[in-house]
């Protein structure tokens, strides 16, 4: 059974930041983060447990391709993505997000 998920609205905000981004230098870079996108969400939701801990309760997914990673919390049956983070930004700045 899959999980449901949702955003927190700064998280979308990341995504939507970084497929503007790479629209601007291509198209199809745009696109194809997009599907990567896609498919990270589809394996955390199928397998949430999967991915490693990096906090208590916290998790993280890495994009194939891109250097982004996905941080979400299992909260009861959901899904909850916390950050859209790119692996250069400072670690953690993600922590002070409420749910």
């Amino acid at each position: 059974m899959a999980y449901d998920h949702i955003y927190l609205v700064e998280a979308r905000a990341e995504v939507e930041e970084a497929l503007k981004y790479y629209d601007h230098i291509n198209a199809e870079l745009s696109e194809d983060l997009l599907d990567k996108i896609e498919s990270a969400i589809s394996l955390v939701t199928h397998n949430p447990l999967l991915f490693q801990q990096i906090k208590r309760g916290y998790r993280k997914a890495n994009l194939d391709r891109f250097p982004y990673q996905i941080i979400y919390r299992i909260q009861d049956q959901t899904i909850v993505i916390i950050a859209f983070a790119h692996h250069k930004q400072k670690p953690s700045y993600w922590r002070k997000r409420k749910l």
